[in-house]
Parts: structure tokens; sequence; C-alpha cells
């Protein structure tokens, strides 16, 4: 599980608050099936982290970069 934790509110700027090289990195370690989260604040990364070691279903928040 790859967490990149960013602040709440800039989940509506260009690539959600990524830089170009994190978009590549996150979109390279996706493709080499892992699993990879962008977290805008400590409580979603919290839950993303639990839900993929409890496996209490779908991780939320699943990499989709938007441009």
């Amino acid at each position: 599980l790859y967490i990149e934790l960013k602040a709440p509110g800039r989940e509506k700027t260009k690539n959600g608050g990524l830089s170009d090289e994190q978009v590549k990195f996150g979109t390279f370690v996706k493709n080499q099936s892992y699993c990879v989260v962008v977290a805008y604040g400590w409580d979603k990364a919290r839950d993303a982290a639990e839900a993929y070691v409890g496996n209490k279903g779908s991780v939320p928040h699943q990499w989709t970069p938007k441009p």
C-alpha cells in the first residue's frame, strides 16, 4: 500500500495536488499491482490503511489522478 497524504482541499487542484512526478510514480506502481491511494487528511489515510490491512472491502480513494 502506497499512501500519498495531501492537505484537505487540494482535491480540486490540478492532479489533485500531485506533482507530475507523483502522478507518474503512482501510475507505475498501480500498474505493478500495488494499491495506491491519495488521502486528503490523516483520517482518510487511516481509513485507507485500516481497509487495506483489515481487508474490509475496497480501499477508499483509489488512485485516480485528474489532469
